[in-house]
């Protein structure tokens, strides 16, 4: 999920409940490092991939 922080962009993803007490975190936050929009959205779907297959393919994955 893509949010602005003031002028920057932000990539917001919830940890999985499963995952919660491995990373002690409830959701991810980072700065994507630029105030346009387009350029955020193109970051915030590579991350959103990447962290979809880390999900996936972590020791806590059940299918």
């Amino acid at each position: 999920m893509l949010r602005v922080r003031g002028t920057t962009y932000h990539f917001r993803r919830i940890v999985p409940p499963a995952l919660r007490a491995a990373l002690n975190r409830r959701e991810i936050w980072v700065s994507l490092k630029t105030g346009y929009q387009n350029e955020a959205r193109k970051k915030a779907s590579l991350l959103h991939a990447r962290t979809t297959e880390l999900v996936h393919a972590g020791p806590f994955c059940t299918g």
